[in-house]
């Protein structure tokens, strides 16, 4: 699964996401354990960690990949809701007007 899910299309994103955050003091901890070479690709981490480094929308895109790669309908109609609510969170955090 790991393979599959690292040639999906979102997968650079998060691999840019999590190289972006590599001199954070925060996730500093978490990349010297997993990044082996120091070339900013982790590897062998456990899905508790990756969970923990990754935004929400990431979560969101996992979810989907993992509930298609499983092929797992009823669980995957929650994804448009939970994109909604990515979409309701952006525009609370960044101060848009909702209702228009």
């Amino acid at each position: 699964m790991e393979k599959d899910f690292n040639d999906e299309k979102f997968s650079k994103s998060v691999h840019n996401s999590i190289s972006k955050k590599v001199g954070n003091e925060y996730y500093q901890k978490i990349f010297s354990k997993y990044d082996v070479d120091k070339d900013r690709k982790l590897e062998n981490i456990p899905i508790w960690k990756f969970l923990e480094i990754i935004t929400f929308v990431e979560l969101v895109n996992f979810y989907d990949f993992y509930t298609k790669e499983y092929n797992l309908v009823d669980q995957n109609r929650d994804v448009y809701i939970l994109r909604d609510i990515a979409k309701l969170r952006n525009a609370v955090a960044h101060n848009t007007c909702i209702l228009s």
